[in-house]
C-alpha cells in the first residue's frame, strides 16, 4: 500500500472480531487541510508523496497496541487502545503542534472515546463530528489558500520528516 497503513477494510475486520473484547478504543480522526487544491495545483504524484509524508508522521505518534488507518483520500483515523479521554486529547494535541515535531502539512483533528457498548464505528463518527467543529472555530477564509501555500513551501523544500517508518507491517 501507498502509506503502510491500515485500511479502511481492516476496521470492518475489527470490529467483527472484537466481541467479547473488553480493550476500549480511542479514535482520532486526521484531514489533511486543503488536500484536494493542492492535489489539483501539483499533481497525483506530489500529492502521494504528501501522504506517505502523513502517514509516517502519525505512524511515529502511535504505540505498538494502536493503529493508523488511511479510510479515504486524505483521511486517516488512529485507533488509540485503552486511552482515557485526558490521553486522548494529550495525543491530538501533539498531532497539531507547530514546528519541526508538528506535522508535515496543515491537518485538522477531532477525537472521541469509546463509550461502553459503543459501536467503534459511533465512535469514530463523534470523531469526525469533533473535528468538523474544531475546524469550523478556526477556519477563516484564507484557509485553503493558506494550507495550498503552507504545503507548497513544504513540497518545495523536500524536508521528509526525522526518519519515521512504519515498524509494523501494514494490511
Amino acid at each position: 500500500p501507498l502509506t503502510g497503513c491500515h485500511n479502511r477494510f481492516f476496521l470492518r475486520d475489527l470490529e467483527a472480531a472484537a466481541g467479547g473484547d473488553e480493550r476500549g478504543w480511542a479514535a482520532i480522526v486526521v484531514d489533511i487541510d486543503g488536500f484536494k487544491a493542492y492535489n489539483d495545483l501539483h499533481g497525483h504524484d506530489t500529492g502521494d508523496r504528501v501522504l506517505v509524508r502523513v502517514a509516517r508522521f502519525l505512524l511515529a505518534h502511535v504505540r505498538a497496541d494502536d493503529a493508523v488507518i488511511r479510510t479515504g483520500g486524505d483521511e486517516f483515523v488512529l485507533l488509540l487502545a485503552d486511552r482515557d479521554a485526558r490521553q486522548t486529547a494529550a495525543v491530538g494535541k501533539r498531532l497539531t503542534v507547530d514546528g519541526r515535531r508538528g506535522p508535515p502539512v496543515p491537518i485538522s483533528v477531532g477525537w472521541a472515546v469509546q463509550r461502553p457498548d459503543e459501536r467503534l464505528e459511533e465512535t469514530i463518527r463523534r470523531a469526525d463530528r469533533d473535528l468538523m467543529a474544531r475546524r469550523a472555530r478556526t477556519r477563516s477564509g484564507q484557509a485553503v489558500k493558506t494550507t495550498v501555500s503552507a504545503m507548497s513551501r513544504t513540497s518545495a523544500t523536500g524536508s521528509t520528516i526525522g526518519g519515521a517508518t512504519p515498524s509494523r507491517s501494514r494490511t
